[in-house]
């Protein structure tokens, strides 16, 4: 994988994990600087929609947001692979 790659990911699953708004915001500012950022309420159904699914994430991580989504009733991005990793 490039190293420009390689950051990216390692950035973008640096802010997924944080859980942290702020954070994801900066990350979206600095990686898409011409693409206006979404609004706080749905940048925050995006962030776990994607901490869902990113399996680079610890597991704990990945079900608390799918847990969150489905609280809300949105739809996970972990195309049920949570379900198969039961403790």
């Amino acid at each position: 994988m490039p190293l420009k790659v390689r950051n990216f990911v390692r950035a973008r699953d640096k802010a997924l994990l944080s859980g942290d708004l702020d954070v994801v915001m900066a990350f979206w500012r600095k990686y898409y600087p011409n693409i206006k950022p979404p609004e706080r309420e749905v940048l925050e159904i995006a962030m776990h929609k994607a901490r869902s699914a990113a399996i680079a994430l610890p597991i704990e991580a990945r079900r608390a947001s799918r847990d969150w989504l489905v609280k809300r009733g949105y739809a996970s991005w972990d195309d049920n692979d949570l379900n198969k990793m039961l403790h």
